[in-house]
């Protein structure tokens, strides 16, 4: 099974690896977790959509809706996000 496949498998079944880094609350259902996660052998950063629970107590879902890379490619990613909110700002 690749990285990609262990990722969506780990999506359906509600996985929680890893360290969670933080959340931002997308809205009144969901939320946007970024992870940091490992993968045979292979450190990753997994920035992903969570459905929130329908039934109280119940834990939040991960969804297919999301993106995991290396962490190699974090500054990369962060100065990407940077220029998108001073291109925002700019207009």
């Amino acid at each position: 099974m690749d990285a990609q496949t262990q990722e969506r498998a780990g999506a359906q079944s509600g996985s929680d690896r890893g360290v969670l880094v933080g959340e931002v609350r997308k809205n009144s259902r969901e939320t946007i977790r970024l992870r940091l996660t490992e993968y045979e052998g292979h450190a990753l950063a997994d920035l992903r959509v969570w459905a929130n629970a329908t039934i109280p107590g119940d834990p939040a879902t991960p969804t297919r809706k999301g993106v995991c890379f290396s962490r190699a490619l974090l500054g990369d990613v962060i100065a990407l996000l940077e220029r998108a909110q001073e291109a925002d700002h700019a207009q």
